[in-house]
């Protein structure tokens, strides 16, 4: 499975990454909601949103209004 991991903060990214490999997902990362939002809409995926720019609540509206159909 395939999760796109939300994180501007690299050390806590870089660490929350590892622990989601080592669990055996494939971790696709963003640093910021608007590059998470550019990716998702290039590669839908599993969402896991950590805080970043945008607060993980509206990160996923966004994604709900944008991929309505899917989520």
């Amino acid at each position: 499975m395939k999760i796109l991991l939300v994180e501007d903060d690299s050390q806590v990214r870089d660490l929350a990454a590892t622990v989601l490999r080592d669990a055996g997902y494939r971790v696709i990362e963003a640093r910021t909601g608007r590059d998470a939002l550019t990716i998702a809409t290039v590669m839908l995926t599993s969402v896991v949103a950590f805080v970043a720019f945008i607060s993980g609540a509206l990160f996923f509206r966004r994604v709900e209004r944008r991929f309505a159909d899917v989520v």
